[in-house]
Formats: structure tokens, sequence, C-alpha cells
């Protein structure tokens, strides 16, 4: 929401008042955002500040002018309405918070605890009322809402309440630790406590010592909060007992006992001060110190706030069930005991059971009592058995304990409480094994339709195993019935991991459900690969430890592993006329291994690895066995068409290609003879949406889509056209399968292979959820769905591409936009008319001057238009279109070459020859990827230009690029932190831009380098690359002199070469 510079440094914030920087215009208050901020000195205070309708920052001195603003009847927002008139107060205090990225000053609000009190509360009803009306339903119970405020405050986003009102992520925060203090306060684990501060005395509740061990304010906002709901819980408290005859009421009070009722006015709601002499005040403080420590202090322990502990032992007594002697999975009987012990422990790891305590007269018993009661309220398994004499302990059976370990003990960890178990006792994970057997099938013999999902692959047998041992099959029954965290595997006392245990039985049980609907009675006692898989993506797995023992011979190996292993190997197919590389092949098998069982996956090379390459020669492949086959449709980005154009003429010119694209573009009867009549169609996605009756009623075999990133999103128009596009195979080319989050491959592999994962939601709440969160193990159950049909190779991997030179030249073939065409050819057309015109100049000198500068002058604005027509118009205009689409198509290959980039957390060089324009890229860019790009060109001074070198240079992992000029930045700097270099308009002259690369690609450069040219199909780029590229004389001229020879060519031959081409015409073999 900063502002920046056009050299891309930020703007100073714009505030409010007396912090404002200039004056604010009267514009239109777009939110109010609410930050809660705490420290030691000033408490829990409230700040704001408010986005205008330019999306500018502006911080408030008063809160109720805001709100009156975004309030559409001029009163209060809805979510503030319930609060009283103390949030219209002015913000009198000053503090120094972080916002947008740079420490600034603020004005803001100092809350009372009774203010505090209300604010939570009325924040929390807010957040129930949107639970309520949510289109997802949430539990709005206080415990439901509990757990979403956590949630919330766990995703650390700002929250949306409603007409202009959003919660700061710190916010949430606090609201969580308010749901914790209002735990503490429900529970009475709070104690009063006096305190001094500039000669005033005051009390305040705080958290008990030994009442809530273990639990302490990593926050500073915890104390302030347990003080609030503590005042508001013991004034509601004390006006009862008034009510009831119980207590005296606060005048006659005051009379009979001045102290009492002063105390008591000190705690309530009121938050007055303390106001007694000198005496008192140190009775008061002195009792109240004494009632703190009355629990604690004595003769054993050595510090005064020990931590509680609840201790596991094995009592004396021992069996074994009769009926269970004769399988290595034992349970103890009821006849086998075991005791928990409340007990509290010093840091020097010292253990005291309560009873040792009290009878040392180091804890008083009813402290003693108290610890006990604390530790019986948070277990259900404790409360419902009776305790020994004394209440201190408990005798439990196995099950009663497993039941202890499995419900109660995580959540007495997560109060601070210690629980304590055998040293001789491991902790074990549950793991299922999954046993495959893969029928032999010939990769060649392929089903002639798509059959989705239906094609078996595989059939699994499962079984368990705690950690490194197998389970019997009588083992593993028993551990089915019992349910038990702790079991005696073969004479050795073992602790099943929980969570482990509950997926692992989760599984099965599914497993054993799915089997047994098998309509074959031998299928009954195994998986297919496909129900296996669907299997892995239901609700409550996700803490499933998955193997998977595979051992097959007919390349099925890949469906568990890389693309390393042994897939069938086919001949190279004849008609192309490329060799390829071994990864390439590997490639290859896997498109036509996959084919043979009828589903479509994701070929998710990286970029520069030839994924064109492997298509076509499946392609080449697909036809020498079946000629007759049906077409294929392939679409595109626009920037990339005439590039699928020319690789397929150059390597595959068998292939009969059609170009759906442009004004003339063919429609109903005509389009659909002509794509039955070709092997290939070529499309953008644009065409997809805009066309979908003419390709829908084409009846393809197969549908490819090139950078699939374009659908990574299910709502948009784009995808849903893909989606409805009748029945055929899927394949999709990427190089970043995973652009923004999960719900990107999601959203692919539901076009590619519908029916392998679950609902969007679902996937969101079983898969990205917890991965997120960092679960592994549901990151690899993901990887065990959707490894078959994703084949991923990187160009640093040395295994997979061992002869890959250190440096790539890569010529990326663009179509221009029709804004651009037309640009273009008026240009040739201005040059043409002015240079017939100079056969009335008489002076030859004069006559050639002009004609350089004519000719010159024209290519310098034709390399303008191709970069970007706002360029050459120089008129302000965006860089995309009013539907979002690009209007150049330079920019919008760049824009893909630098998703692919950052999404792979590497840096990229662009050069330029125009500094004009590189402020509005930079706005561009940064607003599309989040990145600052920094620009080096001739007009920053030395230092600035070492430390823009220097930043870029040493931020190794941090993805990013650097725009530099051609003469500025194409010698003289290392870049080597750059692995991509990008150059975005030609100079035509090799030496040069060869100059330019070696800023990334010289010592100390230790990743392959990528180059890119961008070449603007049919234009004078092409052209002049085709000359660069060939051996003929022209090309030496170009070495030597750059652009110069252009303008000493004769009229005839500089038409052809500036001349406008036909991108979109069709190419027959």
């Amino acid at each position: 929401m900063d502002e920046r510079n056009r050299d891309g440094r930020r703007r100073p914030l714009s505030t409010t008042g007396t912090h404002e920087a200039e004056p604010r215009p009267a514009l239109a208050y777009r939110s109010c955002t609410l930050h809660l901020h705490a420290d030691t000195a000033l408490g829990v205070s409230l700040w704001a500040h408010v986005t205008d309708s330019e999306r500018r920052a502006h911080t408030l001195d008063a809160l109720e002018p805001a709100l009156t603003a975004l309030s559409p009847d001029s009163g209060r927002p809805a979510p503030l309405a319930p609060i009283g008139a103390w949030l219209a107060r002015p913000m009198r205090h000053v503090i120094e918070v972080e916002l947008l990225g740079r420490r600034t000053r603020v004005r803001t609000l100092a809350l009372e605890s009774a203010h505090l009190a209300e604010l939570t509360t009325a924040l929390r009803a807010r957040i129930a009322h949107l639970a309520r009306t949510s289109a997802t339903p949430r539990d709005t119970s206080t415990e439901g809402i509990t757990r979403l405020i956590g949630e919330l405050a766990a995703a650390g986003r700002p929250l949306d309440l409603g007409e202009g009102i959003l919660l700061a992520p710190e916010t949430l925060a606090v609201l969580n630790l308010d749901s914790h203090a209002r735990e503490i306060v429900d529970r009475r684990d709070v104690v009063p406590g006096p305190e001094s501060a500039h000669d005033t005395s005051r009390v305040r509740w705080r958290l008990a010592p030994g009442l809530a061990v273990g639990t302490s304010p990593v926050h500073p906002a915890l104390e302030h909060l347990v003080d609030a709901h503590a005042r508001v819980a013991f004034t509601r408290l004390r006006k009862e007992r008034e009510r009831a005859g119980k207590l005296p009421g606060a005048e006659e009070l005051a009379a009979l006992d001045p102290v009492g009722a002063a105390l008591l006015d000190a705690l309530d709601t009121s938050d007055t001060l303390l106001a007694l002499d000198t005496v008192s005040d140190r009775r008061v403080r002195k009792t109240l110190d004494s009632f703190v420590d009355s629990a604690l202090a004595g003769v054993l322990l050595s510090e005064r706030q020990p931590r509680l502990t609840v201790r596991v032992r094995e009592a004396q007594q021992k069996g074994y069930d009769a009926g269970s002697a004769t399988v290595g999975l034992r349970v103890y009987s009821s006849a086998a005991r075991w005791q928990v012990e409340v007990c509290l422990t010093e840091t020097s790891g010292r253990v005291h059971l309560l009873g040792e305590l009290v009878n040392a007269g180091d804890l008083t018993s009813v402290g003693a009592l108290e610890h006990a009661s604390h530790v019986r309220r948070l277990s259900p398994t404790l409360a419902a058995i009776h305790a020994e004499p004394g209440g201190l302990t408990w005798n439990l059976s196995t099950k009663e304990l497993s039941r202890f370990l499995t419900d109660d003990a995580a959540v007495l960890e997560t109060e601070g409480i210690a629980v304590m178990l055998p040293r001789e006792w491991t902790k074990q994970r549950v793991s299922v094994v999954a046993t495959v057997a893969t029928p032999q099938e010939d990769p060649e013999n392929r089903p002639t339709k798509s059959v989705g999902l239906s094609g078996a692959m595989a059939s699994f047998e499962f079984g368990i195993a705690v950690g490194e041992s197998m389970l019997s099959p009588e083992e593993l029954e028993e551990l089915l019935e019992e349910q038990r965290e702790l079991v005696n595997i073969r004479g050795q006392w073992v602790r099943l991991d929980s969570s482990t245990l509950r997926a692992a039985t989760a599984f099965l049980q599914g497993a054993r459900r799915v089997a047994a609907a098998n309509p074959r009675e031998r299928e009954r006692e195994a998986l297919t690969d496909v129900q296996f898989r669907g299997l892995l993506t239901e609700s409550g797995l996700e803490d499933l430890d998955l193997s998977v023992e595979a051992a097959t011979n007919n390349g099925d190996e890949l469906l568990f592993g890389t693309d390393k292993v042994s897939v069938p190997a086919l001949p190279a197919p004849r008609t192309l006329k490329a060799t390829l590389r071994p990864y390439q092949k590997r490639g290859l098998d896997w498109l036509t291994f996959l084919d043979s069982r009828g589903l479509g996956g994701i070929l998710a090379d990286d970029m520069g690895l030839g994924k064109t390459m492997q298509v076509l020669a499946f392609l080449a492949r697909e036809r020498e066995k079946l000629p007759q086959i049906g077409p294929t449709l392939l679409v595109c980005p626009m920037s990339v068409l005439g590039s699928w154009q020319r690789e397929a003429e150059r390597w595959l010119p068998s292939l009969d290609v059609h170009i759906h694209h442009g004004p003339d573009r063919l429609h109903g009867e005509a389009f659909r003879e002509r794509a039955r009549a070709s092997h290939l169609t070529l499309t953008t996605y644009a065409l997809v949406a805009r066309d979908f009756d003419d390709l829908a009623s084409a009846t393809f075999h197969r549908v490819i889509l090139d950078e699939a990133q374009h659908v990574k999103n299910h709502d948009t128009g784009v995808t849903q056209a893909v989606k409805a596009l009748p029945e055929g195979r899927r394949l999709a080319l990427t190089g970043t399968p995973v652009e923004n989050d999960l719900t990107d491959l999601h959203s692919i592999l539901s076009i590619t292979t519908p029916g392998l994962l679950p609902s969007e939601a679902a996937f969101r709440e079983r898969f990205v959820k917890p991965i997120n969160e960092g679960n592994r193990a549901v990151q690899e159950r993901l990887s065990l769905v959707t490894r078959p049909f994703i084949l991923r190779r990187v160009k640093t991997d040395r295994s997979i591409i061992s002869d890959l030179p250190d440096k790539r030249e890569e010529r990326e073939l663009v179509n221009i936009t029709e804004e651009q065409a037309g640009l273009y050819k008026a240009l040739v057309e201005d040059m043409t008319k002015e240079l017939e015109q100079l056969a009335k100049v008489s002076d030859p000198l004069a006559r050639d001057r002009r004609r350089r500068t004519i000719v010159s002058t024209t290519i310098m604005k034709m390399k303008q238009v191709l970069g970007h027509p706002a360029h050459f118009l120089g008129d302000g205009s965006p860089l995309l279109d009013a539907t979002g689409e690009h209007r150049s198509g330079k920019l919008e290959r760049l824009d893909t070459i630098l998703g692919s980039v950052v999404a792979s957390g590497e840096k990229a060089l662009i050069f330029t020859q125009f500094t004009a324009f590189a402020p509005t890229m930079l706005e561009h860019w940064e607003k599309t990827f989040g990145i600052r790009v920094p620009f080096l060109h001739g007009g920053i001074s030395k230092a600035e230009r070492d430390e823009m070198v220097r930043e870029f240079q040493n931020s190794p992992g941090m993805p990013g690029a650097m725009l530099l000029s051609l003469r500025a930045g194409g010698t003289g700097i290392t870049l080597t932190a750059a692995n991509h270099v990008i150059h975005l308009d030609r100079w035509w002259n090799p030496a040069v831009e060869n100059q330019a690369t070696d800023r990334a690609f010289r010592i100390g450069q230790t990743r392959d380098v990528s180059v890119h040219k961008l070449i603007s199909i049919g234009t004078i780029e092409e052209k002049i690359d085709d000359v660069l590229r060939s051996k003929l004389e022209l090309a030496e001229h170009t070495v030597r002199s750059g652009e110069g020879w252009l303008t000493e060519l004769s009229n005839e031959k500089l038409a052809e070469i500036v001349s406008l081409g036909d991108a979109r015409k069709d190419r027959r073999p």
C-alpha cells in the first residue's frame, strides 16, 4: 500500500495530523485496520490506519471520524457499534510500530481494563456473527469460536469484519491470547497481587503460581487480558453477593472495613488506585503475598515456581490376559495396575511427590489438593476414577492408562503440565506398508479411447509396522480390535504414537471397506491402484505414515519412484528430424506409458529442457503406429504460437499444422473440416473461451496445454472452457506446476486427470493446509497420489542431463499483437514514403545523411513498438488492455519467464536499450510478482551502482531480477547471482550481446546460464536473427558495425527486411 518513486525506492508513508509529511488530499476511505499493541509500560493500546481510494495508508489521531466516514448512515460500522463512547476519545499516546515494512511513530489509545474486556468481547461477537452467516458452516459454540480465532491468528492475514473494518494480524494474535485468558479466569487460576508505580499503589489480577504452573505470559498482552476479564468476573460476583445479602453494600462495607472496601474497589472494573495509608498499605501487601506463597513456600523446594507434573509408574502387580498369551502383542488385563501421581518438578530435574512436600511442611494440604484438582479438571479419564486416599494419586488399568495417554496427555502438556513416563518406554510411529503386485501389460497395446482413471495399473495389499517391526496378521487384528496406545510387543512395552495409530487404523478400515465392495471375490483381499490413490485423498489421514514396496518389471516402477527407473523402451520415432537427449527419450517413453493406459499427465520439466521436442516426438511416434488417429489441439499463449509452428516445421515436417488465430481464422464447418484434416491445431488460451463452440464441435483426440499455469485458477473463464471441451486425453506442459500454492496443481490435474483429487475445498482442507503447516507425511501422501501423472526434471540435476552445456542460447520466438502489427505496418509505410521523397533531394551527401536518419529512426521506433506500444506512443497507457490481456507479445513472454524464475527461487538479468520505459516495467513487475527490480543505468552514480550490485550478489536463495541498460550494464560488472539472461530488445551485434551475457556467465558462476533472446515473429527482428545465424556475408557486417549496415541497403532489400511477414498462415508439409 505504500508508493514508490520511479527508481523503485519507497516514498515516506503518508499519515494524518502532526505525522503527515505533506497535506493529505480529501479522499474517500476504503477501509480502517485496527491494531492492538501491548507493552509493559502502557499496557494494551489501540491504534489504527486507514486506506484511501488511491490505496495509500494513513494513521489516525482519532478513530471516530474515520468510522463515521466508513458507515453508510454516518454512524458507526456494525462491527464496532456495541462499543461505548470511550472509543471516540483522542489518541494521546505515541508509540513506535512497524507498518508496511518500516518503523513509524503513531498515535494510540490506552485501554483501561473494562474497555479492553469490552473491545475483545465485541470483536469475538462479530467473528461469531461472521461464522454464523458464512457460506461454510462453522461451529459457533464458545469452543468453536475459540478454535476459529486460533486458526485466523495462525494464518497471519488481516480479517475483514465487514463495512470497511479490518483486524490486523497482531490484533488476531491478541484475540487468540484473549481466549486463553478467558479460560484461565474461568478456572479461577488467578490471584490478586499488589504493584507500585510512580508513587501510586494498585492491585491487579495475575496468573496464579502453582495453580497454572507452566503457563507463562509469553506475550505482554496476556497478563493485561487476564486482569481485565478477572475484574469483570469479580465485579459480577460481587454484585451477585450484594444482591443475595451475603456481602454488605459498598457504603456499608466502607464503614465496617475501610481497608477491605478499598481492596475490593481496586479489584473490580472501576480499576481504582489503592488509596491507603502507609501502615494499611503494607498490611494489605503482606497479606496478599502470604496468600499467594502459601502453596509453595517450604523446605524441600529450592525455587518458587516448579512445574506441575503427572508421573506414570508401573505397579508391582503384573499379569497378562489369558486370551492373548499366545501372540506377540499383549495388553495388560485389569489385574495389572498403573499408578498416576501428581508431582512438582524443579528446573534441575528433581521431582517431588505432593504428599512428600505436605509431610515436609513445604506445601499445605489445601495447596496440594488444588494442584491435584487442577490435573483432574483437565483429564476426563482421571475425573472418572476414584483417587487413592489423600486424593493425590490414581490407580489405572492398562486400558484406562492407554485412554489417558491417548486423550488426556496432550491436553495436560498444552496447559504446561508435564507428563512423565517410564524411561524404558519408547514412543513408536505406526506405519502402513503397501505391497504392490503389477500385472504384465504391453504399453503399445493402448486403449483406443480415454478411460480417465479406470485403467487399473496395480493391486495392493497392506500391513502394519510399529517402528521397524512388521506385525503378524494376528498382532495386526489384535491391535485394530484393542485400539490402545500402550501395548506390549514381544515382551517390551511400547507407547504407540496416537496420531499415526488413528490414521493407520482409519486407512486400513477404509481399505477393507473398499476392497469388500469389489465385484470379484478374488479381488476382495486387495485394492486396485485407482482405489488405493482415491483412498489416500480421504479425510482423517493427515498423519498417515505410508510406505510402498514395489517390485515390477514392466515400467510401473515409475508409479512409485522417479523417472530414473527403467521404463519400457521403445524405438525413437523415424519421422522426427532430431536426436533426442537421453532424458528426453525417457520423457517420451513416459508419455507413451501413460497414454497406453488412457491417462493424462503433466510434463513439468524445467524451462529449457525441451518439452516442445518431447511432445513433437510423442506425436510422431503416435502417428507412425496409428496413422488414422484423430487430430490434436494445442493451446498456448499467443507469444509462443509462432514458436510451436516453426519447431514443428523444422523437426516434424510430416505434421500437418493448422493455426487457429487472427482475424481471418476459420469458423463453423470450414474450421471443423480444416481441423479434422490437420494433425495439429494451434490456438491461444484467449480463443478457447471466445471460439469455444468451434473448438468443441471439432473431434480432437487430445488437448495439450502449453504453459499450463494459465489454467491454474478454477474460476477463470479459460479454465472452465478447457474443462468443458469434449472428452479426450489431456496433457499439460509447464515449468512451474505450482506457481502460487498447491491449488494451482489441483486445477491443472482436474483437467488432465479428472477424478484423481477431491474437490478444491476438500483438497485445501486435507492437503494444502497441513502441508503449509509443515506436515511432511501429508506432503509425501500427495506425492504418492500424483506421482504417476507428473514428470519433473530440473536443469541442475546432473544425473538427469550430464551433457548440459554451461550456457544455453534460447531463441524465444513471440507473436506480436494486432495493435503492434498495425503500428509496425504504419512505420513501414511512412518510411517507404519518406525514402521515395528523397529522390527530390539534389545534394548526394545531404540525401545520404537524410536517408540514414530516416532508416535508423524508423528502426528505433520499430524496436519500441515491438517492445510495447505504450513505449512508442508515449501516452502513459497501461501495459495490459481493458480485458487484462497483454498488449505486447514480448512482455507476455517475459512475464512467463520471470514467473518461472521467481517460482524457482532464481535470478535474472534483463537487458534493454531503452531507459525511458523502464519505470513502467518496474512498476508492473512489482505488482505482478511482488519483487522490487533494481534498474542499473548510466544515470546512477558509481556508489549507487556498486551498492546495487552488492545487494543483488549477496542475497543467495532470494528470487529476483535486475533490469540493466545494455550500455551501462553490458560490461565491467559481475552478476553471477543470476543464472538467466534475457535480451528484451536486440542489439544485433553478437559481440555486444555476448559481453552483456558474460555479466552472469563468467568465473564464479556455479550454475548453468540460460540466455533468452526475445524475437518478434515476422518482423525485422526475426529476419536479422536468421541472418546472424547463417554464414552469409551480412552476418560479418553485423558483427562489425551493429545495425549501421541496414542504412546502406537498397530500398528494395530494406523493404524486404522490414516488411511484416504473416506469422499465422498454415505451414503444410
